[in-house]
């Protein structure tokens, strides 16, 4: 966990929580569920922002956009401050995440949204078992409690390829074009810009979707 504080913003666990929170709040949205005081440093990285997304309908997203947009820039911002400097590449930009909502409506059907909604209780529980195992693997390798800079930022990196494998896994039922536009939407604008793209194109459920760029 990295505490610290930068400029306005205080980073020490639940003066951060809470300032992530206002950022939806005063937006005018509900606050979602945030990670606790103590979580691991690649929920902050977008992981738990698309656990944000998958837990609403695309319908509520796309009827407040603005609203989202906003909530979502200031929790990033907010996020990005917090991160230490040599991370900086490991977390999603603002910008991106701007991306995304305006994607996810151009793209995704309110039905084909509301399927893979209805299967974020078995996505979160196999993102759980997958981050479980790798860093009880990771201790065994290690042989040590503390993480170096090279553990922190493939576990980031994993995570994502975590989402994305459990995205082919739980939400198969949806099909498996909606499956991978997920997939796409989360590894081609949310993936951090430092990790190897090549962890993330190698889990595409379909190679024929196609994202719409608008």
């Amino acid at each position: 966990t990295f505490q610290i504080v930068h400029g306005e913003i205080d980073c020490q666990g639940h003066a951060r929580i809470t300032t992530l929170k206002n950022c939806f709040l005063n937006s005018g949205i509900e606050a979602p569920s945030l990670p606790q005081e103590g979580s691991d440093a690649a929920g902050g990285g977008g992981g738990n922002f698309m656990d944000t997304i998958l837990m609403r309908s695309p319908e509520e997203f796309c009827q407040k956009k603005v609203q989202f947009k906003s909530a979502f820039e200031c929790a990033m911002t907010s996020s990005i401050q917090c991160f230490p400097q040599e991370l900086s590449g490991y977390i999603a930009q603002p910008e991106m995440m701007r991306l995304f909502l305006d994607q996810l409506c151009e793209n995704v059907t309110y039905k084909d949204g509301e399927c893979v909604q209805s299967k974020h209780k078995g996505l979160h529980q196999c993102l759980e078992n997958k981050k479980s195992n790798y860093l009880q693997g990771l201790l065994k390798r290690s042989k040590s409690q503390d993480r170096t800079l090279k553990d922190i930022t493939e576990y980031i990196c994993k995570y994502f390829v975590f989402y994305m494998m459990c995205l082919k896994t739980e939400a198969s039922s949806c099909g498996c074009n909606v499956t991978s536009l997920y997939q796409r939407l989360l590894g081609d604008i949310l993936y951090p810009p430092a990790c190897p793209r090549s962890l993330v194109t190698s889990e595409y459920s379909c190679k024929a979707a196609v994202i719409r760029w608008s």
